[in-house]
């Protein structure tokens, strides 16, 4: 074994003002919030001036280059650690770094693989390391260059090192695919939503004597050709506002018993809750916990059932009020009292498809949180989820719309589930093959 430092040395970031910053440009600045665990998240950079950017040219990223998080939350935030490792991918945005995000820089490109140590960064061990010899508080922790230069570390050739990284990205590749595939899945479910029942571009194509773009005749024909004024401006004719209360069959659901909380058993209940919703909506497979106790049929879940949150910390409305539909295959089990499980009315002109949209962003979610309140915890009461209003289509129309979905829902699903796979079987892998209890050229060869 050896200690990072015989190979690497970590660049700070550049220590910009906040004068320097401007409402956008193409030049984007990833502060510590936009380094995630593998994979940097381009969303909600800052940005600089062309001027600027040049500059300051030596903190620009390039692709495969490895950026580390060297401030954040201590062990009792789990969900943003410092030490939070990322590797830019191809095809990704112009960036340059910010200070307290460090740059992984090799002292010599010929004596180790960046992706070998971007991949032993990332291992467990490596993380608790980086956690627990940070200094500062449990809100703000600290880590510098030298700690994680302090880190041990097989001593390996450079042959060897690539061909275990070239094997572990392998995994990570397919991962980011499956998901740029699925965001491209998701974006077109949603686009294909406004466009029918946010913007009704279908009434407004006909009204101008103008074929719908990309639809065929028969769909076509379920839209009207006239616009009506409503309460909630012009709505297609034939189409009504109606109350949630009208169309959605909601409940709370269980208020568990932490002692009924598991990690693992033998027999055990899948518990949807609160961590299953993604911030902005989604469903978040990582938020599954099991439970073991008793609860009331009531609560169980079925195939096509929307969970959406009613409690978030704060009142920055990133989570309260958005929506996720539970996949098929985790369609069972009960949904914890954080969260309100929707699903259609009998006599409903709505489809499950239809609601999972319903709480995206946009008008109608705006509605429901504006029924939130709370001090330090913001909550959503069963008001908010029966008295706001929406545009309700013809079941027919809705039921058209579902039709388009569900396969990119199954393919969304699907890739889903590989990418737990991939993780699982490069997460196993990697440390047998840095430990040597795997050959490599078994593996490959294999």
């Amino acid at each position: 074994m050896t200690t990072l430092g015989e190979y690497i040395k970590v660049q700070g970031g550049y220590a910009y003002k906040s004068k320097d910053f401007i409402e956008f440009s193409n030049n984007k600045v990833l502060k510590i919030k936009n380094v995630r665990f593998g994979t940097v998240n381009y969303a909600e950079p800052a940005y600089v001036s062309d001027e600027i950017a040049a500059s300051t040219r030596n903190w620009r990223v390039k692709e495969g280059d490895v950026l580390i998080s060297m401030t954040g939350s201590g062990p009792s935030a789990p969900q943003s650690l410092v030490g939070r490792v990322a590797r830019v991918w191809k095809n990704e945005p112009d960036a340059w770094i910010n200070q307290r995000v460090g740059r992984v820089c090799l002292l010599d490109e010929d004596s180790v693989h960046l992706d070998f140590i971007f991949y032993w960064l990332s291992l467990p061990q490596s993380q608790e390391y980086l956690v627990s010899n940070s200094s500062g508080s449990a809100n703000q922790a600290n880590i510098s260059g030298k700690i994680i230069e302090s880190l041990q570390c097989p001593k390996v050739d450079y042959q060897t090192s690539k061909q275990i990284a070239d094997l572990a990205r392998n995994f990570d590749e397919k991962v980011i695919l499956n998901s740029k595939n699925n965001q491209i899945l998701e974006e077109m479910a949603q686009a294909i939503f406004k466009s029918w029942f946010v913007d009704f571009d279908p009434v407004k194509a006909k009204m101008n004597g103008e074929q719908p773009e990309g639809m065929d005749a028969a769909t076509v024909s379920l839209f009207p050709e006239k616009l009506v004024e409503s309460e909630l401006g012009l709505i297609p004719e034939g189409w009504s506002v109606e109350s949630a209360k009208s169309q959605l069959d909601v409940l709370r659901g269980f208020s568990y018993k932490g002692k009924g909380l598991v990690t693992s058993l033998d027999e055990y209940v899948l518990m949807h809750n609160l961590n299953s919703v993604l911030e902005g909506g989604g469903y978040k497979y990582k938020g599954l916990k099991f439970y073991s106790d008793e609860f009331k049929d009531k609560f169980l879940v079925q195939e096509g059932d929307v969970l959406v949150a009613n409690t978030e910390q704060g009142h920055n409305h990133l989570l309260i009020g958005y929506g996720a539909m539970i996949p098929k295959h985790l369609a069972f089990g009960f949904c914890s009292h954080h969260t309100y499980r929707v699903r259609p009315k009998s006599d409903s002109n709505v489809t499950p498809e239809f609601i999972e949209r319903l709480f995206g962003k946009g008008r109608f979610v705006r509605q429901v949180q504006g029924f939130t309140n709370g001090t330090t915890v913001n909550m959503l009461p069963v008001a908010g989820m029966e008295m706001p209003e929406f545009v309700v289509p013809p079941r027919t129309l809705a039921e058209k719309y579902s039709e388009l979905v569900k396969p990119m829902k199954a393919m969304i699903e699907e890739n889903h589930k590989s990418n737990i796979e991939l993780a699982k079987l490069r997460d196993t892998l990697l440390p047998k093959l840095l430990s040597g209890e795997i050959e490599l050229d078994t593996t490959i060869n294999n």
